[in-house]
């Protein structure tokens, strides 16, 4: 009888020890996602409080946002220790900020091209990411929601006619806002889901 116990409890041994894991790498994760919706609604509302800034403030300011947002999700993809396609939208976010922070003779129409494709590129590694990333099927489908929104917002940015400044600094804080939208969504839905994880444990 007691071999048997032994032997029908070995199974479940593994699973049990991966919930911690699980739960800890969901707890990065979560506010990994809250931080980035944050500063990207921050943005949003500094586009619209101040739509008359030049192209070349312009590129500065989405230079420094995409640099800490980059920045921001390196941290938290390396501490929730995901796979190496994760990675991919912190980088590309790190190099387009730093293109657009050593580029001063941007025209506004090749600043909505590169923040557009920026957008695409990271989009498409958020769909490689949530098919990459085996731990929660749930946390994979956020990001492949993630990677959706953040696509179409690119498109939409890259084939914008430049129109005026104004137009193009409210266009780009209503992308802001809806990025910041999904991010915060994804963030309380992870945060949810690791308080229930948590409590299994």
């Amino acid at each position: 009888m007691q071999d048997r116990q032994q032997g029908g409890e070995r199974p479940r041994r593994p699973a049990a020890e991966a919930i911690p894991r699980l739960d800890a790498g969901l707890g990065d994760l979560w506010w990994w996602f809250m931080a980035r919706g944050v500063l990207a609604a921050l943005l949003g509302l500094a586009l619209l409080v101040w739509p008359n800034w030049s192209v070349e403030v312009l590129a500065v300011v989405l230079g420094f946002f995409l640099l800490i947002d980059g920045v921001a999700g390196l941290v938290g993809t390396m501490r929730a220790r995901q796979t190496a396609v994760s990675l991919t939208p912190a980088l590309i976010s790190i190099v387009v900020g730093g293109i657009l922070l050593l580029w001063p003779g941007a025209t506004l129409r090749m600043l909505l091209i590169v923040v557009g494709i920026w957008a695409i590129a990271s989009g498409v590694g958020y769909l490689m990411a949530g098919r990459g990333n085996a731990s929660v099927a749930q946390a994979n489908g956020h990001l492949k929601t993630i990677g959706i929104a953040v696509t179409l917002i690119g498109l939409i940015l890259v084939f914008w006619p430049g129109t005026g400044i104004v137009t193009v600094a409210w266009v780009l804080a209503a992308a802001a806002f809806i990025i910041a939208l999904v991010l915060l969504f994804v963030a309380l839905r992870l945060k949810r889901l690791k308080d229930r994880i948590g409590a299994q444990a």
